[in-house]
């Protein structure tokens, strides 16, 4: 018996058990296959999302609780950096058609400089004052169609944050109305949203001067948004110090008041309160600064 005939007679006896190792070397290597695809689909999936929750936004500046002027967007940009305002609220939306509502809404008071930022180009919703835009996710939500009228309805910001002790557990709840101009899909920025998350959030788009107008704070805003025109032309530090050198005493609360009978200044706070850092900063600066506190009383009872 030569070799190949050993081989052959070896190979048939033993066919069940090779067929049964090429079987499974099979299924193992489509399992793996199959699993590296739907990760890479998956991949896509969450980057097509991210893409379209940020658009072309690099960096963001946040105000927290605060507001600064909204010419600081001017004072900040160049020919290399777009910026953007924006005004970022949280409130309700009621249409008036069928009544039915929508709580934790996203409310951005935007102008034509956030439309910039958008995933596709050409994204831009052109808003008149009384307009609103309302992004595809609440749309389908709540049966909303172009021209429809809807109530929105959101907290008045206060001078004191909501935990604080002093604030009150009244809340002064501002009401507006307006009409549909357009439903914002996805790739138009309508899923806009700061927050890690792969959900998309309820949003509707007002325009910057109105919402300023209708919780009583003109020129003001509390997000920037930002982008350089050539990949890594700025990094966070170049830009928050480019943001700090041109913020003014308004844009952190502040104003300078001078008393000609006191022959001294005075240094107030929208707030009310100063923060413990910037009370160091300014005794640093002036150490016969003297620190007063001041509240209205209305009400006095034993």
């Amino acid at each position: 018996m030569n070799v190949l005939k050993f081989i052959r007679r070896g190979i048939w006896h033993y066919k069940l058990s090779y067929l049964g190792v090429g079987a499974g070397a099979v299924l193992g290597a489509t399992v793996l296959l199959g699993a590296l695809i739907a990760g890479d689909s998956v991949k896509e999936t969450l980057r097509q999302v991210a893409g379209q929750r940020v658009g072309q936004v690099g960096h963001v500046f946040v105000a927290g609780e605060g507001f600064f002027r909204d010419a600081l967007a001017d004072d900040v940009e160049n020919k290399d950096l777009r910026v953007a305002p924006v005004l970022l609220l949280r409130g309700q939306l009621n249409a008036s058609a069928t009544g039915r509502a929508q709580g934790s809404v996203q409310i951005l008071g935007v102008d034509d400089r956030f439309w910039r930022f958008s995933p596709e180009e050409g994204s831009a919703v052109a808003l008149e004052s009384r307009e609103v835009g309302v992004n595809s996710y609440l749309a389908e939500s709540l049966d909303l169609q172009e021209s429809d009228s809807v109530i929105i309805r959101l907290q008045e910001p206060g001078m004191l944050s909501r935990d604080a002790p002093l604030s009150g557990e009244a809340e002064d709840v501002i009401s507006f109305r307006a009409k549909i101009r357009k439903v914002v899909g996805a790739n138009q920025f309508g899923r806009f949203n700061l927050q890690a998350t792969q959900l998309p959030v309820p949003t509707i788009f007002v325009p910057l001067s109105r919402l300023q107008q209708v919780v009583e704070q003109p020129g003001r805003a509390n997000l920037l948004l930002l982008s350089a025109e050539k990949e890594g032309a700025f990094d966070s530090d170049e830009l928050a110090s480019r943001i700090r050198s041109r913020m003014a005493l308004e844009d952190y609360g502040f104003s300078l008041v001078d008393v000609p009978l006191a022959n001294a200044s005075e240094i107030r706070s929208s707030r009310i309160f100063f923060e413990d850092p910037i009370v160091r900063v300014v005794q640093e600066r002036f150490p016969a600064m003297l620190p007063v506190t001041s509240y209205l009383i209305n009400t006095y009872a034993a």
